[in-house]
């Protein structure tokens, strides 16, 4: 009995990578508008999975299950790829919740660590980002999503109340979420190969019909892109104006995020988002497009991301891309939307877009 109850305390080690990334999630949690309320699900993590422990321990094998290094393998992997070649936060946490959890699982076997699928799961509901990825993947609005993490985790707990006899076969429950996992990547692996010519922009206060001024950048957002070159820029012409902020990626790729995460944190609401092809100088060029609702009435907002050598509207394949040794623009301009219909909007969103000087106006000129 002893040294079944000593296996707690590589269990408790295992869940160190995870205790690392707190102060990464508590900054989060004080800053970030979208991930303020995440603390909860840790609190709820401690209380369900305390009262779980006993469990673990009635259900515990005297033997280590072998099988179970097959997940701590592949979550290990997961953590160090994320972090030290992709450097992507939220993932490198997911990463730790599944290795700590894997741990119950290789010291005390399958049936105790089915006790506290529930309560890593509340766990995971907590990591920084969940709520913005969740809307973006369900297409609601983040006041839905955070709503549908509580009553997720409401029912975890009740489950984890009352499930005392039906246990699900590990090999069912790895095969099933294979299967879930490979249907998501499926889902975005089309938007996230999207890929255009270099779509790079001359940024100059004058030129064809349009009148510009750059804008003072305020101190919030020079300290949120502390290691990014930032530029706004406000155009118009006699119809209509734009709004342009231009950043040049520096070495801390977590300064960028989603535009529609960026809008939705400022309190907009997100009507639409989706990659939509503008012509631009003879050359097709994918944008994400979104429909926001502001403080200032309804906008037009199109945003890109460009490397000398491509461009693409897709944050996670921009991310997937990203080095830090490459030169990198994310652009995002905005119109708004007013008593014309969307169309009109789009109109002269592509008007704008070929009149600015870019990478694509150099090239059509040279081919004249």
């Amino acid at each position: 009995m002893i040294l079944l109850l000593l296996r707690y305390i590589p269990a408790m080690l295992c869940g160190i990578p995870f205790l690392l990334s707190l102060p990464y999630m508590c900054n989060a949690w004080r800053y970030s508008p979208l991930d303020r309320w995440d603390w909860i699900f840790l609190l709820l993590f401690l209380v369900n999975g305390g009262f779980q422990l006993g469990k673990v321990y009635s259900f515990r094998k005297n033997k280590l299950d072998l099988f179970a290094l097959t997940p701590l393998g592949l979550f290990a992997a997961m953590m160090l790829l994320c972090k030290f070649r992709y450097d992507i936060n939220a993932l490198v946490i997911m990463g730790a919740v599944g290795f700590w959890w894997s741990s119950f699982w290789f010291l005390f076997g399958w049936r105790s660590a089915y006790c506290l699928i529930g309560s890593f799961l509340i766990l995971a509901l907590g990591c920084t980002s969940t709520t913005y990825w969740i809307s973006y993947f369900l297409k609601v609005q983040t006041s839905t999503a955070l709503t549908a993490k509580f009553i997720a985790a409401g029912s975890l707990i009740i489950w984890d109340s009352f499930n005392r006899r039906l246990i699900v076969r590990r090999g069912t429950l790895c095969f099933l979420l294979v299967m879930a996992g490979g249907l998501v990547l499926l889902l975005q692996s089309r938007d996230m190969n999207i890929r255009s010519r270099p779509f790079l922009l001359d940024l100059q206060l004058h030129f064809k019909d349009y009148l510009g001024r750059r804008q003072d950048v305020s101190k919030a957002t020079r300290r949120f892109f502390a290691h990014s070159k930032v530029e706004q820029y406000s155009f118009a012409n006699d119809i209509t104006s734009f709004g342009v902020l231009a950043v040049e990626c520096g070495d801390d790729i977590h300064e960028i995020h989603p535009a529609s995460h960026c809008l939705r944190t400022t309190g907009a609401t997100i009507l639409a988002e989706y990659p939509v092809e503008y012509d631009i100088h003879g050359a097709m060029i994918t944008v994400n497009e979104i429909q926001a609702l502001t403080g200032n009435g309804t906008e037009l907002v199109v945003v890109w991301y460009s490397n000398e050598d491509f461009s693409t509207s897709n944050f996670l394949g921009f991310r997937r891309a990203w080095k830090p040794n490459k030169k990198w623009m994310t652009y995002q301009i905005s119109t708004p939307v007013t008593e014309q219909t969307l169309t009109v909007s789009q109109a002269r969103m592509a008007v704008f877009l070929n009149a600015i000087p870019s990478s694509l106006n150099l090239k059509s000129q040279r081919k004249q």
